[in-house]
């Protein structure tokens, strides 16, 4: 959970460890940074365990070719987003595709299940809404083609 604060410097906070609670609970501390720049101040609230995302390669989907002189990987992701709790939920999900900046190597990105993607970062961005006990699934397939020989992670 993040939590985005907005006309946070009339209040003339200093940096340090908060502690942080949730529905009446104390669930942990975050820090606030009270050098921040901007007129948002962004705090990590920690995970909701009611919100359950598991992120998984599909093994399934995933091929190892070689054509000519070139190694081709594709390899496939699913991000499983379930809302447990009794309300819907307003979700955004991240997740970055690979790049390089070796010319020799190419990434194609085949599938993003309609997420926005910034080109030069390679960021993916998903805004979701889950409804009561919603699950859904979010797929990431990209191919990177190499020279054989090269040592490339994957």
């Amino acid at each position: 959970m993040l939590a985005k604060v907005t006309g946070w410097s009339q209040y003339n906070l200093i940096p340090g460890e908060a502690n942080i609670y949730y529905q009446g609970t104390y669930i942990g501390q975050s820090f606030i940074d009270s050098r921040e720049t901007s007129d948002t101040l962004d705090l990590s609230l920690g995970r909701d365990a009611s919100i359950v995302v598991t992120r998984e390669k599909a093994q399934e989907l995933c091929k190892n070719n070689t054509i000519g002189s070139n190694q081709v990987h594709t390899l496939t992701w699913d991000i499983t987003l379930r809302n447990t709790k009794s309300t819907a939920i307003e979700i955004a999900v991240e997740d970055q595709v690979p790049l390089t900046t070796d010319r020799s190597i190419s990434v194609s990105v085949e599938e993003i299940s309609g997420a926005v993607q910034e080109e030069k970062t390679g960021f993916l961005t998903w805004q979701l809404r889950l409804a009561p006990g919603e699950t859904k699934t979010l797929r990431i397939t990209y191919t990177v083609k190499f020279p054989k020989g090269k040592s490339v992670n994957l």
